[in-house]
């Protein structure tokens, strides 16, 4: 997973524009093709989650539950994932 996903998006001369409406679909039309895209769950589930952040303008819902599908791929163990992270 990228480090700082939403900067790919909502970037302009390496300033980030201002977040209006319009700009935010556009951004997350962009994401929606990517995850069309995508073949690996996790980066879909990143993806969708950034789709959401881009279309209600909740940061923190975004950045919690990004947190919480790093923890649970950290918890891989080769095995299973621990989902009570």
């Amino acid at each position: 997973m990228q480090n700082n996903l939403r900067a790919k998006y909502i970037e302009r001369n390496g300033k980030a524009k201002q977040y209006y409406y319009s700009e935010m679909i556009k951004a997350s039309e962009k994401v929606r093709i990517d995850i069309n895209e995508e073949d690996d769950p996790f980066e879909m589930l990143d993806l969708s989650l950034l789709c959401i952040y881009f279309l209600t303008g909740d940061k923190l819902f975004y950045e919690q539950n990004r947190q919480k599908l790093i923890n649970i791929i950290a918890s891989y163990d080769g095995k299973r994932f621990n989902f009570e992270n």
